[in-house]
């Protein structure tokens, strides 16, 4: 799974992301989680999140940066190429 596109809200932002989950893997035995596909355990990598405001058009905030795990098949998906973006507040 890649980032999800930037200026999303943080619900929507976080609804992108288990849509992606709940298309693509299922729960496993060891309580994580395998792809759908092939069966390989799936990994995650940090994505970092800026937090903008939603008052200006542009891209502004106050320096905010969260982590939020990306999930990826190691063997369909191989790891995110993009692991940044942001949400708009």
């Amino acid at each position: 799974m890649e980032a999800p596109p930037p200026r999303l809200s943080r619900s929507d932002f976080l609804r992108t992301i288990s849509s992606h989950i709940t298309s693509h893997y299922e729960p496993d035995a060891d309580g994580g989680g395998k792809c759908r596909q092939c069966g390989s355990k799936i990994e995650q990598r940090p994505c970092y999140v800026s937090i903008h405001t939603k008052l200006f058009e542009t891209c502004s905030g106050f320096g905010q940066v969260e982590l939020i795990p990306l999930p990826f098949c190691p063997a369909c998906e191989g790891p995110p190429k993009n692991d940044h973006s942001c949400i708009h507040e």
